[in-house]
């Protein structure tokens, strides 16, 4: 297997879709690179992903998500869906028991969840409120259950993340 770049590549996921402008892929040997350089181009081939670059996409996903439901589930306009749920948990890199300790919730309740039990809207925004701090500060959640330390903070995501909470500029300090 060999890396090539693929540009214009649409990736989907529980958080929605988006175009990513360049991925890269491990395609076959004899394939060729420029046959690869755009996405309808692997149609039929059997590429792979780099798990760094899912990791990649799935948080470009997962900020956008949160860029663009954080108000209205704090509005009480809409809660988190399964597929969402699990895609948070994804992001956390956490299990149900972890995350049952980072939203204070019993191993049932957090059962419950992924059964599809409507949520309330307190518990919606913890969700939230866990994921925009992961999405600020990787590792973060980790820190929380056990300890460890977090990673760097990503200043763009940070950025992101205020002016979902504070759309007018009132940022807090």
């Amino acid at each position: 297997m060999k890396s090539a770049t693929v540009k214009n590549f649409r990736y989907q996921s529980a958080f929605g879709e988006m175009t990513f402008d360049s991925v890269t892929v491990l395609i076959p040997d004899e394939f060729g690179p420029r046959q690869a350089s755009a996405a309808k181009a692997l149609e039929g081939v059997d590429f792979s992903i780099p798990v760094p670059e899912l990791k990649r996409m799935e948080r470009e996903l997962a900020l956008a998500f949160f860029s663009r439901a954080y108000r209205a589930i704090m509005n009480d306009e809409r809660t988190i869906s399964v597929a969402e749920l699990r895609g948070i948990q994804d992001i956390l890199d956490v299990n149900r028991s972890e995350l049952g300790k980072l939203l204070g919730l019993h191993k049932g309740s957090v059962t419950n969840l992924f059964k599809g039990k409507a949520m309330k809207a307190s518990l919606c925004m913890l969700i939230m409120e866990r994921l925009g701090m992961e999405l600020g500060r990787p590792g973060s959640a980790r820190h929380m259950i056990d300890g460890g330390n977090p990673e760097r903070q990503v200043p763009a995501a940070r950025r992101v993340i205020n002016q979902a909470r504070y759309p007018s500029g009132d940022e807090a300090a």
